[in-house]
This record gives structure tokens, sequence and C-alpha cells, in this order.
């Protein structure tokens, strides 16, 4: 268990930039987060001013007069990435037995209260079978460890950035800031402020809806998807139907007009590699989206599971925004009507022939099934 929550925090807490775990990060109103540095290279090398576009979403942000590292800092975000250095920094325990025994250094994976001694899993059967009623505690599970670090992000205090030694503690209705008390009497004084946990309770409600509003969109982009991909696979199965139509009405026609029922089905081929890459692209695009709200998802959840409610409601402008976002109606079907291929086959008169005709447009209704005529090879003269 222990593993699994370890890996999903590294998950979150991994710079999309350098694929490692965040170094000093810095999270962008798009709840994006990014080492400090690597914002700072992308900023340099992209060369667009006092603005930066998140390398995920897209979104153009203003960035600090004094540059990528004054971007706002999140506690909460650092607190957890000190926990996963710390857990790839814990030392692993030696079994005591093949190390005093057989001078080899074994990592131990249980640890008997009675003797005091560790013992790795071959050691371990040796030990059960003669004192089984010894109590053991298995050293591998952080589970407890991890619980205990995460309680402490939540209450730990996050100080005043412009008075280290004051504890931020005031909301600000007027300015939307944080406040230690030194800031409250210098600037705020006669403005609405409260107690951040009495409104911290009401920011995590509303994050909570954002939740659930993302939740909802990422599962609209999941049907979308598979509609897409099933409309898709219709479409091609389509494709092939008339391209046999239209194979055996070749093959009904005389020799000399093959070379024109030829140019009909190449005609079909590439109205399906266009539609392909119509459908791919609109594919590309719901992913896209699917995989930035997924993300936001994931951090928007550890700041609601996990958050001091400092840096809760320090985040309220860029949550409302979000929920205005996620609560828009997503834009997810392809612009195509009807994807269907109208067949009308050839007229053969005495003196002349109708060339059969494939519209790739739009149709109402399919014209009426036409029998199947008689294969007749043509005579060549």
């Amino acid at each position: 268990m222990a593993d699994a929550m370890e890996e999903q925090f590294k998950e979150i807490l991994t710079c999309l930039i350098c694929n490692e775990v965040l170094t000093k990060p810095r999270t962008l109103p798009c709840m994006h987060t990014y080492c400090a540095k690597c914002l700072d290279k992308l900023h340099k090398t992209t060369e667009e001013g006092d603005t930066l576009k998140c390398p995920e979403c897209q979104q153009v942000h203003p960035v600090p007069e004094n540059g990528v590292e004054h971007i706002e800092v999140n506690s909460t975000t650092n607190n957890l990435v000190d926990i996963i250095h710390d857990l790839d920094a814990k030392s692993k325990p030696l079994c005591s037995t093949c190390l005093n025994m057989h001078k080899k250094e074994t990592i131990a994976s249980i640890k008997c209260e009675e003797c005091d001694k560790k013992f790795c899993e071959n050691c371990r059967c040796f030990h059960d079978e003669f004192f089984q009623d010894h109590c053991v505690k298995n050293l591998n599970d952080e589970t407890e460890y991890i619980k205990k670090a995460l309680e402490k992000v939540k209450e730990s205090d996050i100080y005043c950035s412009k008075h280290p030694g004051n504890i931020l503690e005031i909301y600000c209705r007027v300015d939307s800031s944080i406040l230690c008390s030194e800031c409250y009497s210098a600037d705020h004084l006669n403005h609405d402020t409260v107690k951040i946990p009495a409104i911290a309770a009401t920011k995590r409600q509303e994050l909570e809806n954002v939740l659930q509003h993302g939740q909802n969109r990422i599962s609209t982009l999941e049907n979308s998807i598979q509609s897409s991909l099933q409309n898709k696979q219709a479409f091609e199965l389509h494709v092939i139907d008339t391209t046999n139509e239209l194979t055996n009405d070749m093959n009904i026609t005389i020799q000399a007009i093959r070379d024109k029922y030829t140019e009909l089905i190449n005609m079909v081929e590439k109205s399906k590699q266009q539609r392909a890459k119509q459908y791919h692209a609109h594919i590309r695009n719901l992913e896209h989206w699917k995989t930035t709200a997924e993300s936001q998802m994931r951090h928007l959840r550890m700041i609601h599971q996990h958050g001091h409610d400092t840096e809760l409601v320090s985040m309220a402008t860029d949550i409302n925004l979000k929920l205005k976002d996620w609560t828009d109606p997503v834009q997810t079907n392809l612009d195509m009507e009807c994807d269907k291929l109208k067949f009308d086959p050839s007229e053969i008169c005495e003196d002349k022939v109708i060339f059969g005709k494939v519209d790739i447009g739009n149709m109402a209704r399919r014209s009426p099934k036409i029998q199947p005529r008689e294969l007749i090879e043509p005579k060549i003269r």
C-alpha cells in the first residue's frame, strides 16, 4: 500500500518538463506545477517576454517582474515533495543473522520484538520455526509514516513572506488575500476579514464542486473518445461495403470504362483517408483535453485532500476560474452530420452508358435497394 501511495504522489509531483520529482516547485494559475529551473529555462528558450505558456495546457500566464523564481510557491506541494525525498532517503535495515554470521548485507523484511533482531525472508523462516509465538513487525510498511507526514502537512503553519516570523491566519474578502496580523494592521484594518479556518470549510466545498465538474468533464471526454472510435470504425466498414459495390458494378461494365470505376474507387479510398485524418485529429484533441483535465484534477484533488487551509483559500480565485471553465459545456462532437457514401449504379442502354456515381457528401437516405444484376464479362472487340 505504501509503495502505491508513494508512486501516486510521485506521479503527481513529477515535473513534465524534466520528468523528475519537482525541485523548487512553482505552480502556474492553470494548476500545473513545474521545477523553477525548468520554467526559467523554458521562458528563456521561448523568448515570450513577460508571459509564459504552460507546456501542458498551453495557457499563457504573466511572469513576475523579478522572474520565474517569483512565481507563486505552493506550500502543500513543497511539503509533499519533501515527503517523497524522505522516503527515498530512508536507509534500508539489514538482516542481523546474515550480517553477524555470514558477513553478508541482506535487506531485512521483519523485526522480532522479543529477539530485538531483524531478519530477511530466508532467516525469518528459521526464526518462525522455533519462535512461532514471537511478535514480528513488517519493516517494509511505510504507510503509517506517509499518513503521519500527510497529517503534518495539513497541520503545519505557513508564514508570511513579508513578515517571516508571522503566521498567515487572516483572509481579506476585499482584496482576496491572505494576511498575517501585521499585514492586517498595516493595510487591511477596515476591510472585511475573517479567520482562515472559518472560511476554509466553504472554500473546500467550492473545491469539491470544481472536482465534481472536472470529473464530469473527464467522463464526457471519455465517452466522446469511445463514440468517435466507434464512428470511425463504422465509417471504415461502410467504406469497405461501398468499395465492394463499386467493384461489383465495375465488373459488369464493359472493359472500356474500367478505368473510370478505378478512379471512383480511388476517390472513395481518398475520402476514407481524409475522414480518418479528421477523426484522428479530433480524437487527439479529445485525449489532450482529457489528459489536461486529469492532470488538473490530480492537483486539485491533492489540494482538496491534503492542502493547508491557507493554501486552499489563497487559490480561491484560480479555483473559481476553473469552476467557470469546467461548468461551460465542452465541444466534443465532430462536425460531420452524416458520414455516409451514396452509390448510384450505372445505366447501360443500347447506345450509351451512364457511369455509376458516388456522393461523398451528406445524404438524407439511401437510394432504394437495386436487385443485383448478373455478372457479365464484357466482350472485347
